[in-house]
């Protein structure tokens, strides 16, 4: 957008007039349709009546042609390592892939659910949908390693699903 619009506003009554903030002179924006207004009329007018807020706008509009600081090849470098990092698989025993594997092992238990489900294509594809970086364990895993979490899980499940009952 224009630099100019920082000293005009456009009319409340006729979208093809801008008002002059510095002097409330009203100023066709040309033509009659949207798609014809133009800042031809506004920037003539800054420079016949407001020179010095001319300069003012001509240097806004120069600055803002300006191509943007090239970013240092540091930095660039460093933006890249860390695209690369979220890239990179979780390690198996690191905070967040334990996390995610606790909360699958509580979800296998409070819902009541096999454990056949780590194996089910639609799950592996929404646990990897939802974190790409986590490498979901093997079946065998939840089973073998982590046999005394879930039956904890199945045992808190089955007391409160009693408790309820009673």
């Amino acid at each position: 957008m224009s630099a100019v619009w920082t000293f005009f506003t456009v009319s409340n009554e006729d979208t093809q007039i801008a008002v002059c903030n510095t002097c409330k002179a009203e100023v066709m924006r040309g033509g009659c349709r949207v798609k014809s207004f133009n800042t031809t009329n506004l920037m003539s007018h800054l420079k016949n009546r407001h020179p010095e807020v001319h300069i003012q706008c001509q240097e806004a509009n120069v600055a803002s042609k300006q191509p943007k600081t090239i970013t240092p090849a540091a930095a660039v470098g460093s933006t890249i390592q860390q695209a690369l990092d979220q890239t990179k698989t979780f390690a198996k025993d690191s905070t967040e892939a334990k996390s995610i594997t606790n909360k699958v092992m509580e979800m296998i238990a409070i819902d009541d659910q096999p454990l056949s489900i780590v194996e089910d294509r639609d799950f592996r594809q929404l646990i990897e949908h939802i974190e790409p970086r986590y490498s979901l364990p093997s079946r065998r895993y939840f089973s073998d390693v982590s046999e005394n979490v879930v039956r904890t899980c199945y045992n808190i499940f089955d007391l409160a699903y009693f408790t309820d009952l009673s």
